[in-house]
């Protein structure tokens, strides 16, 4: 029969009163027969021994290693090695600070930013457009006929140059009242350069975004986990440090166990534990 752990020692057939007994073997009767032998000195003297005994010997114990442990049932859980945390954590904001400015430099590489400026300028020559009393030069019919002056305005039909009226629809150049109907000529500018290289740029940044965040979130120690990019410490602290607490206490009580039932069996060899000892 093994009497249950009350102390740090193990020391047979002693009562739980001594505060020696941490599971020895024996009855509880035998152990109340035998501590009424044993004198207040012999008690005191076996309990100072056998708590040296006990330190001498945990204290040459083996550290349980948690990180080696933590290493294989991560790696097991998600096939993430330990060893490829970084030494300093980002927060999820900052790491998707970094996605951005890798996204924005790979961006920059394929729809640099002056080409919106050089779309802009080109947008100002494919559209041109005249204001009351620009100078104006206009191609007109089938016959290629040139009228050049002053423009002096424009109705939904005609444009007026100097002191005549033509007919829209007959120009061949400018092509249509988009250069000469102000809101319509800033919108045609626009959908060029948007057309060109704002959405390009959008489409290009959507599809760089999804292509460098999982790499990124890895690279700063995070796993996607049901949809999220989690940080590994803490899917180590909720799926794997229960385990590991479970099993460092369960290697330490077995080692402590040994320890104690070493202890008794020297101290019972050496007669220490018998009232003439």
């Amino acid at each position: 029969m093994r009497c249950p752990p009350v102390t740090l020692v193990c020391i047979p057939l002693l009562l739980a009163s001594t505060m020696l007994l941490v599971g020895c073997r024996g009855s509880e009767e035998a152990g109340e027969g035998l501590e009424q032998q044993l004198s207040e000195e012999q008690l005191a003297k076996v309990k100072v021994i056998a708590k040296e005994r006990f330190a001498e010997a945990r204290a040459t114990v083996t550290p349980f290693d948690r990180h080696a442990l933590t290493r294989v049932l991560l790696l097991k859980l998600t096939n993430y090695d330990l060893d490829q945390l970084p030494e300093k954590m980002l927060s999820s904001d900052n790491v998707k600070a970094v996605i951005e400015q890798r996204v924005n430099a790979s961006c920059d590489l394929k729809y640099p930013p002056p080409l919106r400026e050089e779309l802009i300028a080109e947008a100002v020559t494919k559209f041109p457009f005249y204001a009351v009393g620009d100078p104006i030069e206009v191609v007109v019919g089938p016959q290629k006929r040139r009228y050049k002056g002053t423009f002096g305005g424009a109705n939904k039909t005609k444009i007026k140059i100097d002191t005549s009226w033509i007919v829209i629809k007959d120009l061949l150049e400018p092509h249509s009242e988009i250069s000469f109907d102000a809101d319509k000529n800033k919108q045609y500018r626009a959908h060029h350069v948007k057309v060109n290289y704002e959405l390009p740029r959008r489409d290009f940044l959507k599809r760089q975004i999804s292509r460098i965040t999982p790499g990124v979130f890895f690279e700063h120690g995070y796993l996607k986990v049901r949809g999220l990019f989690v940080a590994v410490p803490t899917i180590i602290e909720n799926e794997v440090k229960p385990d590991v607490d479970v099993r460092e206490a369960l290697y330490y009580e077995r080692i402590e166990a040994g320890i104690r039932e070493e202890i008794e069996r020297q101290m019972r060899d050496e007669g220490l534990l018998s009232p003439t000892g």
